[in-house]
């Protein structure tokens, strides 16, 4: 036999060396009784325990973020109702204030949509109603949004126009490119001389051309970060949203920044092209791979529906500032910034202006979370349904079910305090600075009749003069350069908000806290406003399943009792989240993080072990059949 023959059968034999190896640790495993799905499971629940805590803690941090994929359709839901509000409201020429109890604290978001035909509209409030619900809601802004039908024959295209009222003139983030001083095209004489004029007699379409001639018209430029207070700092606009991007310390693969010059290289503006393709892949290929480890698992449902999202932040996601990231794409898409403007232009710096987004991408973006969801519920109910329930023993058995029914407990007591706290504040109406006063809008959606503000009375003058330019203006172009003027007045921020809550809500305040709503004599209180009994009943919820999964582990109940249990954990979860989302008051953050990590511990407490995660024969063959 030559050398070279020896040689190839010793390769040959060589590769049965894993399997023999593998053969003998699950003889050996067999002979100590432990099967391969349960081989140390108390190890496994430390295991557990941690990622757990982790999962609760990562994505509870934030306020309003979507948390899991339940939450996101959520989400979806909340934007369909909003864009058919949108577009019934501004049919109908009224205006919509998308506010809260803690929105607006430097400046007011104004967003005026021109549309002409009803696909225009349609298009364009979906656009909107997505945005808000993708960043607007968690950097607690302060949105009104309002518009006007053009004629058949106009030559405006249909757009959203994002524009910035600030609270007051050093809270501007537009600065004239000439000499760093913040840029306004109407002054407050040139307002007061517009408003007199037509209180005077003259037709609404006078005022306005006057005044759009009169305006002032510079260069701009957005505001540096050393040429801004520090309030303004601290807060989330549209132009920082996007320059974010920008940063070299922030890594967001699907996400770039497109520079578009103008004709004379004197303007600038940021397009932002999302790959939303890519990211709706990564998003399915991670649910497939926790689909996977809750089949390997058989428990922790609510831990794998909310790993997903703390996974895509390993991937990327974790820089981008909003409340969903797949929504962040679709919404902000083909999205421009007006970054420097020339004289004379429409918008100044800082403007974002979008053309709407067609029905296919709300489907998208619902049907991303909808095969989350079921590929994860798949797989846990493929672990489940093969699960076998194990015992706890010895130290670390007992005492890693008691600590994780402890730290459930405790976490949801503290949690029920930051509840009993959160409903027993002060509702605060009115903020008063040196600088300006801010009135609180309260409710997440108020609807803004424009009909009694086009009426004399109560309505402040500008309001007046807004409504009939959007209203009873007959040239489109003129129009709407008026009202976003008026609308970029430091006043208007402070105007609005002071309108809606003593005319619209009819607040009655006692010094700054509200005390009385829509006339009734009864006291507002917080627990009128903010969802505490929902809210403790999540937390009693959760409190009872982690008791129920130690009932689980040490007495013999139904089979069925694990899955209902764990199932009531998700519902009760993702409905605390949506709560926070849906309600003008925002749950407590201690409150918040204390329950998450509550539900989450609870959800992965317990001893089960699914029988075919790892093998415990060789298909039934001998070693000989495995010979080539």
């Amino acid at each position: 036999m030559s050398p070279h023959t020896r040689l190839s059968r010793v390769t040959a034999r060589a590769r049965y060396i894993p399997a023999l190896l593998l053969s003998s640790l699950v003889e050996s495993a067999n002979a100590q009784g432990i099967t391969g799905p349960s081989t140390a499971p108390w190890s496994s629940q430390i295991v557990a325990f941690w990622g757990s805590i982790y999962v609760g803690v990562n994505s509870s941090n934030r306020p309003h973020v979507v948390t899991n994929g339940i939450s996101a359709i959520a989400a979806r839901v909340s934007v369909a109702r909003n864009c058919i509000h949108l577009y019934r409201t501004l049919s109908q020429g009224d205006w919509t204030m998308f506010s809260g109890w803690e929105n607006g604290q430097t400046r007011m978001d104004v967003v005026v949509i021109s549309w002409q035909t009803p696909r225009d509209l349609r298009r364009l409030t979906l656009q909107v109603a997505m945005q808000l619900e993708s960043i607007a809601f968690g950097t607690s802004w302060e949105v009104l949004v309002c518009g006007r039908k053009l004629s058949e024959s106009s030559q405006v295209p249909p757009r959203a126009h994002w524009i910035q009222s600030p609270r007051c003139s050093e809270f501007s983030t537009t600065r004239i490119a000439d000499t760093r001083q913040p840029y306004f095209t109407v002054t407050p004489q040139l307002l007061a001389n517009a408003t007199t004029s037509f209180f005077s007699g003259r037709s609404i379409n006078q005022v306005i051309r006057d005044l759009v001639a009169s305006r002032e018209c510079h260069p701009s430029r957005c505001a540096y970060v050393n040429e801004v207070p520090e309030e303004v700092r601290q807060d989330i606009s549209p132009a920082r949203f996007f320059t974010h991007f920008q940063n070299r310390e922030v890594n967001v693969p699907f996400v770039q920044l497109r520079l578009r010059i103008g004709q004379f290289g004197n303007s600038r503006a940021i397009v932002m092209d999302c790959a939303k393709l890519m990211y709706s892949l990564l998003h399915l290929a991670v649910a497939v791979a926790v689909g996977l480890m809750a089949a390997a698992t058989g428990r922790g449902l609510a831990v794998w529906l909310m790993a997903v999202r703390a996974a895509l932040k390993i991937l990327g996601t974790s820089a981008i500032l909003g409340d969903e990231e797949l929504m962040v794409f679709l919404a902000w898409d083909k999205v421009t910034l007006e970054w420097e403007t020339l004289t004379g232009s429409w918008h100044v710096a800082g403007d974002a202006v979008a053309g709407g987004v067609s029905s296919w991408q709300l489907i998208w973006g619902i049907a991303v979370p909808i095969l989350e969801v079921s590929i994860i519920c798949a797989g846990w109910a493929y672990g489940s349904w093969n699960a076998d329930k194990l015992r706890p023993s010895g130290v670390v058995g007992h005492g890693m079910i008691g600590l994780s029914l402890c730290v459930a407990i405790a976490l949801s007591f503290r949690a029920a305090v930051g509840v009993k706290r959160r409903a027993t504040g002060r509702l605060v109406g009115t903020s008063h600075t040196q600088r300006y006063t801010r009135y609180t809008i309260g409710p997440r959606r108020v609807t803004v009749p424009v009909e009694p503000m086009m009426r004399l009375g109560r309505t402040p003058d500008e309001l007046h003069l807004l409504a009939h330019t959007l209203n009873d203006s007959a040239d489109d172009n003129t129009a709407i350069i008026a009202a976003m003027s008026i609308f970029r007045s430091p006043s208007m921020a402070n105007t609005i908000p002071e309108y809606l809550s003593r005319t619209v809500l009819q607040y009655h305040y006692d010094d700054d806290a509200i005390v009385t709503k829509g006339g009734k004599d009864a006291p507002l209180k917080t627990r009128d406003v903010y969802p505490w009994i929902q809210s403790t009943f999540c937390i009693v919820l959760t409190a009872l399943c982690a008791c129920a999964s130690v009932v689980y582990a040490y007495w013999d109940v139904p089979v069925w009792v694990k899955p209902l249990v764990e199932v009531l954990l998700v519902l009760s979860a993702s409905w605390f989240s949506v709560l926070e989302r849906t309600d003008g008051l925002c749950h407590d953050r201690d409150a918040y993080v204390s329950f998450m990590i509550a539900t989450l511990v609870s959800s992965g407490l317990w001893y089960v072990g699914v029988n075919d995660v790892l093998l415990n024969r060789f298909g039934g063959g001998d070693m000989e059949s495995w010979a080539p």
